[in-house]
């Protein structure tokens, strides 16, 4: 489960780019989402730690001639934190993503979310659309997110697949999401446990 999302959220926050998607503020929770805006707002009020992440975080990916002019402390902090994250490394995952999808590796989906950016229920959009960047198909995506999901919590016997016997979980969409993955974010018709709970 790559959880490509909450990486990526962290290095947003910490280079003060992180933005949610309409999709997110409509569906997600506003106290989060606000929260991250006063907290960028007040980040005179935090602690050493954070305030040195926001202002060397945006240098990771800057040429060596520009590093080089920082001071001997701050050359060290932006080499230490490029060991961390840089875009360098995003790109990196979505390789080595798509890589172990090709040598036939079981990937589940989740979003890791909780952690800063990553917003409960409502990233999973996000966190699909970076691996789409990976180069990985709606299908793929589709399969990780139900079959892959249930072989990684050994739940495959009764869910991830539509099958005679296993419990009727799922949703009814308008477009084929192999080919319109987000309309997902609109569901027709929701099925649980062979019963209709949502229209």
């Amino acid at each position: 489960m790559p959880t490509l999302s909450a990486y990526n959220h962290y290095f947003q926050l910490f280079k003060n780019t992180l933005e949610f998607t309409p999709f997110q503020h409509q569906h997600g929770d506003k106290a989060t989402i606000d929260s991250f805006k006063q907290l960028m707002l007040q980040s005179d009020k935090t602690g050493q730690m954070f305030q040195l992440l926001l202002q060397y975080m945006p240098l990771v990916d800057e040429p060596e001639e520009k590093i080089a002019k920082l001071g001997k402390q701050g050359q060290s902090i932006v080499a230490q934190l490029q060991t961390l994250f840089s875009s360098k490394l995003e790109e990196l995952q979505k390789q080595n993503l798509k890589r172990a999808l090709e040598a036939g590796i079981n990937i589940a989906f989740g979003t890791d979310a909780g952690n800063p950016g990553t917003l409960h229920g409502v990233s999973i959009f996000g966190e699909a659309a970076l691996w789409q960047k990976a180069g990985i198909s709606n299908q793929h995506i589709l399969k990780a997110m139900t079959y892959g999901n249930a072989i990684a919590f050994s739940v495959d016997g009764k869910l991830g697949t539509i099958q005679t016997g296993k419990q009727a979980d799922f949703v009814v969409v308008e477009q084929n999401p192999y080919a319109t993955l987000y309309t997902l974010q609109k569901p027709h018709l929701v099925v649980k446990h062979g019963a209709i709970i949502g229209l």
